[in-house]
């Protein structure tokens, strides 16, 4: 049975001892040690409440725990986690974005779609957050935001070659079949600067 690696017993030393389990809470995790790692995420929350990152640690490693199988438990306490990241660091817009991820991972996309306005709220030009405001959209049947999104994330020089697709695809979807058309061209020209598609491939 793993132990929790012993520290300092000094109040002075609480902050630099709770670095040391987040820091073994992290080593832990990726070797794929999700119960351990929450025990010592929470230990070191114990010992600095307010580090939003050791909260947003916690509620990554329960979301990677709701992933693998695990009840909605889980999920909750996933976004107990993230909620208090936010909570403690609120300029923050990661705290936000993993709150969408975790929503859509639970099929539940309208409430992500709030959680990713919010972290282009505090960030605008947030790549994360506007692909994943624009995947809500989309599965919440919201064509019009999702092609807002589409374009703030061109405008803020997105990665052209995602922008003209998910473009392809949504213009499709609303009607939209020149612009469709358009964004089909352009995907198979950033193709071919890249290397990445031959003259004959079909988007």
């Amino acid at each position: 049975r793993a132990e929790l690696p012993a520290t300092g017993n000094s109040p002075s030393g609480s902050t630099a001892d709770s670095a040391i389990f987040a820091a073994n809470g992290i080593r832990y995790l990726a070797k794929g040690d999700e119960t351990l790692a929450l025990k010592l995420f929470s230990a070191a929350i114990k010992l600095s409440p307010e580090r939003s990152d050791f909260h947003f640690l916690s509620g990554l490693t329960y979301h990677l725990k709701f992933l693998k199988g695990g009840n909605y438990d889980m999920r909750d306490s996933a976004e107990v986690g993230y909620r208090l990241a936010a909570r403690f660091s609120p300029g923050d817009p990661e705290p936000w974005i993993q709150l969408g991820r975790l929503h859509l991972d639970a099929n539940l996309p309208d409430v992500a779609v709030d959680d990713f306005a919010v972290a282009i709220e505090k960030q605008p030009r947030n790549a994360d957050a506007l692909q994943g405001l624009i995947t809500a959209a989309y599965l919440v049947g919201d064509l019009k935001l999702a092609l807002w999104g589409v374009r703030e994330l061109e405008d803020n020089r997105g990665d052209p070659k995602v922008v003209n697709r998910m473009k392809s695809v949504f213009f499709t979807l609303a009607g939209q079949r020149e612009q469709a058309a358009t964004a089909r061209q352009e995907l198979r020209h950033e193709g071919f600067r890249r290397g990445g598609l031959s003259p004959r491939s079909q988007i």
